[in-house]
């Protein structure tokens, strides 16, 4: 009777680390498919327009137009745009693209 016992934890012991690990491998699995999922899908910071007019007043023209795109193509699923707020963090700015799309992401 008591062997019966033992064998039925060990039992129950097996399935329980089988569980586990089919479980850890399906988390995995998702992890792995999000990680993919982000990797196609499109994404765009749209930098901040320079005023290359001789009037100062006319800024909020280049800022609008920025904004402007911004709100457009947020209006599609197919691609994640970067807020207006990050990228007019480096309005101004000599910015290096490759580090700014790392910082971005």
């Amino acid at each position: 009777m008591g062997e019966a016992i033992s064998q039925k934890k060990a039992h129950e012991s097996q399935t329980l680390d089988t569980a586990s690990h089919l479980a850890t491998a399906e988390t995995e699995q998702q992890v792995v498919s999000q990680q993919d999922y982000l990797l196609e899908k499109s994404a765009v910071a749209i930098l901040p327009f320079a005023n290359l007019s001789s009037e100062a007043a006319q800024e909020y023209f280049s800022d609008g137009i920025t904004a402007d795109i911004i709100t457009h193509l947020s209006k599609h699923r197919w691609v994640d745009v970067t807020a207006r707020n990050s990228s007019f963090g480096y309005k101004g700015k000599m910015v290096n693209i490759p580090e700014l799309a790392k910082q971005l992401m």
